[in-house]
């Protein structure tokens, strides 16, 4: 039995993915576990995201634990991982990590290593790789994206001669208002400001598109003064591997979205106006993505970019077979709560 959020849920019919049948929730949703039981359906093993603005699907994990379930959590990224796990808000007595699943599994070492770091007990992390990335060139070659980009293209009047700019957003600014020791110091409004101002100084052509998580708010940047004298366009429920096969350069802070751009060859900068020495995104420590801390040095690999808009070539550095390692996990997982039972 399959849970689906309902963001996310929208979020996948809007670019025409099908995943059967499933069961939608939403943050009205007072209780998981009641969910659950309503359709009469406890399950043996529990894969369960953790999403650190809210704590509906962390308090599944508790109480899924509470009834002997193994409980795991993927994750897909390489930082929040007490915020993942911990009570979201501060004062409620609850303990961090008190929501921890049994297992995390994780995409690569430094990702590991980032969640011991972060207080992840280690014997509970497991590196599997990212089953995500052993199908997404083949889902970026796809017909139908190809056919997507030419509509968008007519439908937002590009011209051939348009540099496309993506500027992948995250909800930074909810870690702010959470009181979160995982923000940043900077939110996205910020740097899309200065992306902004950076791109207008540019005499080519230039189209900025603005993706937006599935949780944030539009609202957020309509009728912000900076994007004036700017052709642009923000979307929300947007293809992921249209927008990427659009763009010329993407532009974001630490999403996976720019380690996305950067394994299907876009030239990729993750801007943070931070000290070097505190970025920890894997994209930049890798050397996947091309980091940038001042906004002249933005200009400056922005204006190499649009004169060579060759593709780069990177390595992910992560396991190999990773939909494999995950699928003979879960079958020894479930044997071994069999034989428990």
């Amino acid at each position: 039995m399959c849970l689906m959020e309902k963001e996310l849920d929208q979020s996948l019919k809007a670019v025409g993915e099908d995943f059967g049948d499933y069961v939608v929730y939403s943050e009205q949703t007072k209780n998981l576990y009641a969910l659950l039981k309503e359709y009469d359906f406890i399950p043996q093993i529990a894969l369960i995201p953790s999403i650190i603005t809210r704590d509906l699907e962390k308090v599944l994990i508790h109480e899924l634990k509470e009834v002997n379930v193994t409980v795991i959590t993927p994750s897909d990224t390489w930082d929040y991982f007490r915020s993942r796990f911990s009570p979201l808000n501060k004062e409620s007595g609850i303990a961090d990590f008190f929501y921890l699943p049994d297992y995390v599994f994780v995409v690569n070492a430094y990702a590991k290593e980032r969640a011991i770091c972060e207080g992840v007990p280690e014997e509970k992390i497991i590196v599997t790789g990212n089953p995500h990335f052993e199908y997404l060139g083949m889902a970026y070659q796809q017909n139908k994206i190809n056919q997507n980009v030419k509509q968008l293209k007519q439908e937002w009047k590009i011209k051939p001669d348009h540099n496309i700019i993506i500027f992948a957003s995250e909800g930074l600014s909810q870690l702010l208002l959470q009181n979160s020791h995982e923000y940043p110091g900077y939110n996205e409004v910020e740097v899309l400001k200065v992306v902004s101002e950076t791109l207008k100084k540019f005499s080519n052509p230039i189209f900025l598109l603005i993706t937006i998580h599935p949780y944030e708010d539009p609202t957020t940047f309509l009728q912000q003064p900076f994007l004036k004298n700017i052709q642009h366009r923000i979307c929300k429920n947007l293809n992921p591997l249209s927008a990427i096969k659009l763009a010329d350069i993407v532009i974001g802070m630490r999403s996976m979205f720019l380690i996305e751009a950067a394994f299907l060859g876009k030239r990729t900068i993750s801007y943070q106006p931070i000290s070097a020495s505190n970025d920890q995104y894997f994209g930049n420590v890798s050397g996947i993505t091309n980091p940038c801390y001042e906004p002249d040095v933005l200009e400056n690999k922005i204006a190499q970019f649009l004169e060579n808009q060759g593709k780069q070539v990177i390595s992910l550095m992560q396991p190999q077979n990773a939909t494999q390692n995950v699928i003979e996990l879960l079958d020894r997982f479930s044997t071994s709560h069999s034989q428990n039972l």
